[in-house]
């Protein structure tokens, strides 16, 4: 906002002036009127950062008071407004728990003053999908496929939790800048109160709300079904479709799969339909039933399109993958492999994104998906920009392989497709390569199937994306092969199958394919889907390094450094470190700049470990940002400077990294850096808690048993410590002792009653957790 001046206007005595504090926060403007209360645009002085606030103002009920206290406008309502804002209130708490959830508003905060309640939120640039629909038209299908799925991810972790939105519709859909959709202005509050007195309006939407919203009926998931329903057929339609109360009586509804919107599969209109039934019981009850019947019934997930700032359908190589953080020389953090873990199987279960290209093991970097002839970058991933360099009749996986030449006339259409392909113009690139296809080319065939896989000129099908993949490889098609591979390894569009997905990497990798000779080291490196063996790994993540694999050279580096499967040779490590890193690869630069940090393998340099580090963090590595943190905190290889550490903590506990929130935490503690702030303490401390820090379990245990920051609290007092206590490792002993000995201390001032609270709470977060 910089030095912008905002001036409320004259006759505007409702809202809160611009300067008002609220807590901590400071009002610039108003985002937003309704009759239940008024959102604004505020700033946290504390962290300097913009964030929305909403405020408890039924206007129906209360007044404002002196230009800052709300009040209940007479006595005949004061209890109504009481009882309203204890319900606004623990709306706020259940939103807040959903924190961290992608497409919902994050809660940041819950502030109780001027005799009302204020809920402060994420601030998310963007606009609005009715502004969109609006301004643009009906959504196109890769739209809807962009948009439909994140939206009943988001209303099925809502209704889980026992929640119900009441008022859906395309005003309460905010896409921010990247065009991810978010879902907003939940009801609850203002529903429990409209059921409570008349002088309240009932939330929902006509044309958008279900016929049990206008009567006393039962609402729960199918009513919004309905909303969401609603919502996009407007959104493919241009039309909003009749009111529910109107359909009752004379039901004038145009079904969508008679409409027949051009490009859009009959399954997914008629799911919309069934969504739009005028009687509950004839909608989906669920949002898995209505999944199921959106979308094909061997895609029960549906499909993704590629344009939403993170990369989409292809299995994810988790087994090798996730970011690790574990202490290694004292208190320096290595970028290094995960153990496989029942979370890790998870991942692969639900994730999915194009079958394409491939993630690198140890490092979420983004790539577009993969062309036709894709060759394979540094982070182990197909490549457009190394396939633009690649000929239709040179393949850079694959140029030692002896090919046939193709006509003349396939390979001009060849290019030309992949030509139409880079610049987004599927319809054409389709339009070329499938008369090849179907003439039995198998590049032609790879590509239709990477197509189909993407959702990119035709509607996203795993079951055709396998079946041209299966032509393909079936005439040896190495790129097919892998690809196949990894439909087998997630179950997309074919049961799920290691072992054929094995078969089919070892096929591709005989013939020198990197990505396949890439992915069999990590699955011998896991133990996923074959005995685990790490020599094997290591001659495996050897050939594709030899390629110029970044992520291999990382992996080998890795296992060099650790000794498995490979004598253990830390200058060895350190030179595949370097050659990845050189490629970019951040796995790299990090565990480089912790080796000249710790002095192992090259004589101790502080400087050139933060150049390192600098060079991983500016690309957005968690555990690079938190040790280039610590080095300005320091003084080592820089200049000390506590501002600077503060911002590379904050960029890494934006992602996270519970270390990072944990020593976050700890600086407003004591005031290390920043002036001491007890309540600042506990809200980093239990973000750090959030992202799987036991010392922040312990030191928010502190707070709650002093006071600090935080109301006096016994009880919770007990249940952080007592979880410090069950979580500490074993090889933590004298953390735990300290844990043990504050938890006997307390206890001893405590009721049995108190106790017992304690314990239940610690009972209901771990069963959240597990």
């Amino acid at each position: 906002m910089g030095d912008t001046i905002v001036v409320r206007f004259k006759d505007d005595y409702v809202a809160l002036a611009p300067g008002t504090r609220i807590g901590r926060y400071v009002v610039r403007s108003v985002l937003g009127h309704g009759s239940f209360g008024i959102t604004y645009l505020a700033h946290d002085g504390q962290l300097g950062s913009d964030v929305a606030i909403k405020e408890y103002l039924p206007m129906a009920l209360a007044v404002r008071h002196n230009g800052v206290t709300v009040v209940p406008n007479s006595t005949r309502v004061a209890e109504q407004f009481t009882w309203g804002r204890d319900r606004f209130i623990e709306e706020g708490h259940t939103l807040a728990g959903f924190r961290g959830r992608p497409g919902m508003v994050h809660v940041y905060d819950l502030v109780e003053d001027n005799g009302t309640a204020y809920i402060v939120m994420e601030l998310v640039q963007g606009s609005t999908l009715d502004e969109k629909l609006e301004r643009d038209g009906p959504l196109s299908v890769q739209d809807v496929y962009r948009l439909l799925p994140p939206l009943l991810d988001v209303l099925a972790t809502v209704h889980q939790a026992g929640f119900v939105h009441r008022d859906i519709k395309p005003a309460n859909i905010l896409l921010d800048r990247e065009g991810r959709p978010i879902l907003i202005d939940f009801g609850a509050a203002r529903a429990a109160m409209a059921a409570r007195t008349t002088a309240m309006t009932a939330v929902f939407t006509p044309g958008y709300a279900a016929v049990e919203q206008f009567i006393e009926a039962k609402q729960g998931p199918w009513t919004d079904i309905y909303g969401l329903s609603a919502t996009f057929y407007r959104a493919i339609s241009g039309c909003m479709p009749p009111r529910s109360v109107e359909r009752a009586l004379d039901d004038g509804y145009q079904p969508l799969a008679d409409l027949k919107p051009a490009g859009f599969p009959v399954q997914l209109l008629r799911g919309i339909d069934r969504g739009l039934a005028v009687r509950p019981a004839d909608r989906p009850q669920t949002i898995e039933q209505w999944r199921a019947a959106l979308f094909s019934a061997q895609a029960a997930a549906p499909p993704a399109a590629p344009a939403l700032g993170r990369r989409w359908r292809t299995v994810v190589y988790a087994g090798v993958g996730s970011l690790a953080v574990v202490a290694a020389a004292g208190t320096i953090l290595l970028v290094r492999p995960a153990n496989r873990t029942a979370w890790l199987e998870e991942a692969l279960d639900k994730v999915s994104k194009p079958a394409g290209w491939l993630q690198d093991a140890w490092d979420d970097v983004s790539k577009p998906a993969g062309l036709l002839m894709p060759g394979i970058d540094k982070d182990g991933e197909q490549s457009p920009q190394k396939n633009a360099e690649a000929s239709p009749g040179e393949d850079a996986e694959t140029a030692a392989r002896p090919e046939v030449a193709l006509p003349r006339a396939e390979a001009q259409d060849l290019a030309s497709a992949d030509s139409a392909y880079k610049r987004g113009d599927f319809a054409t690139a389709l339009q070329l390569v499938r008369p090849l296809a179907d003439a039995g080319n198998s590049r032609a065939q790879t590509y239709l199937g990477i197509m189909y896989d993407n959702g990119q000129g035709v509607p996203q099908d795993d079951a055709q994306a396998v079946a041209w993949y299966r032509k393909a490889a079936g005439q040896g098609d190495p790129r097919a092969q892998t690809n196949l591979g990894a439909a087998y390894e997630s179950g997309r569009g074919v049961a799920r199958d290691l072992g054929q997905a094995i078969e089919l990497y070892r096929k591709a990798a005989d013939q020198q394919d990197v990505a396949a000779e890439y992915i069999l080291g990590r699955m011998y490196a896991t133990g996923r889907g074959i005995p685990q063996d790490y020599g094997q790994a290591a001659e495996w993540f050897r050939k594709a390094a030899d390629h110029g694999n970044a992520g291999a050279q990382f992996n080998l580096g890795f296992l060099y450094g650790e000794g498995r499967g490979v004598p253990q040779d830390r200058g060895q490590a350190l030179a595949l470190y370097r050659k990845a890193a050189n490629q970019g690869h951040t796995g790299a630069q990090t565990n480089l700049g912790a080796a000249y940090e710790a002095g192992q393998g090259v004589e101790k340099d502080f400087a050139q470990a933060a150049d390192w580090y600098r060079k991983a963090a500016d690309q957005g590595n968690a555990v690079a940002q938190y040790n280039l943190g610590k080095l300005y905190g320091s003084g080592r290889g820089v200049p000390q400077d506590y501002r600077e550490a503060m911002g590379w903590y904050r960029k890494a506990a934006a992602q996270d990294h519970a270390l990072a929130g944990a020593t976050l935490g700890y600086a407003y503690d004591v005031g290390r850096g920043v002036p001491q702030d007890p309540a600042q303490a506990a809200n980093w401390y239990r973000k750090a808690v959030d992202d799987g820090s036991v010392d922040s379990m312990y030191a928010l245990g502190l707070l709650y048993q002093k006071g600090r920051g935080v109301p006096q609290d016994v009880v919770q007092a007990d249940r952080w410590i007592t979880l410090a206590v069950l979580r500490y490792a074993a090889s933590e002993k004298i953390k735990r002792e300290r844990a043990v000995r504050a938890l006997k201390d307390l206890e001893s001032t405590m009721t049995p009653e108190q106790i017992e609270r304690a314990q239940t709470l610690v009972r209901e977060w771990t069963a959240s957790v597990q």
